[in-house]
């Protein structure tokens, strides 16, 4: 009975692969115990926070990988046509720079958040959100363009697609691209942080949020406003918590 083939592989090779699929899924959750029960008491004792850091950016991206070898090996253990196996390695190569990326993310943006989010005189950094958004954005597409450059495609083919279809998007699109472009203004201007009262051509109330689309704001009758990123920049902004005092 397990010399039976189904799909030209014989059923003792598919209840191996099952079960090569079954140990890595086992030993992910033996990393999970070991990971509640020793390391993270263990970390927790420590006074240093960058372990913390490196544990907690690690884990998930780590487990990860460990399914991604174990369905590598179950698979690589079938017969299938060569062209099949092509996209296989592909997408294993595809899916293993994007794990790393995703640890690199994850990473950043927490030493971001522990080591940079307040600045030298206590006080925290208003435009963290901001900076840390961009980060991600940063290395995702790193990430994505190396991925797609291990496998053989063009990346200066790539850009060129890109850079024409990005004409025709940006004129379908003006006002997103404006609001991005105008968080960044307000990143690089600063004329005003997360937790400052504005007033923005007669929208008053204090800024809770600053995305790359539309800044949020928290009017006196403690409704929130989204107001769109490239009118902000365009308004006259009045910084009210920068005043010494008011009257």
């Amino acid at each position: 009975m397990l010399e039976y083939e189904i799909w030209g592989n014989s059923l003792q090779t598919w209840i191996l692969c099952i079960l090569i699929i079954a140990a890595a899924y086992g030993v992910v959750k033996l990393l999970n115990l070991l990971g509640r029960k020793f390391l993270e008491p263990l970390i927790g004792r420590t006074d240093n926070r960058l372990d913390d850091i490196i544990y907690y950016s690690v884990a998930a991206p780590l487990k990860f990988a460990v399914m991604l070898l174990g369905i590598w090996i179950a698979i690589h253990r079938l017969v299938y046509p060569d062209q099949l196996v092509r996209y296989v390695d592909s997408a294993y190569r595809i899916l293993i720079v994007l794990d790393i990326t995703w640890v690199l993310a994850r990473l950043s943006t927490a030493l971001l958040q522990r080591y940079w989010r307040q600045k030298s005189d206590g006080q925290a950094l208003k435009m963290m959100p901001v900076i840390r958004r961009t980060v991600l954005v940063l290395i995702w597409i790193i990430g994505i363009v190396t991925a797609l450059s291990n496998v053989g495609v063009d990346i200066n083919a790539l850009w060129g697609t890109l850079g024409i279809g990005g004409i025709a998007f940006a004129l379908a699109a003006q006002d997103t691209v404006k609001n991005v472009f105008g968080a960044f203004t307000i990143f690089t201007d600063k004329p005003f942080g997360i937790g400052d009262t504005i007033n923005a051509n007669g929208l008053e109330g204090t800024v809770v949020d600053i995305g790359m689309r539309s800044t949020r704001i928290l009017g006196y009758d403690r409704r929130i406003t989204s107001c769109p990123n490239y009118k902000i920049t365009d308004a006259a902004v009045v910084n009210i918590s920068s005043e010494p005092m008011r009257r």
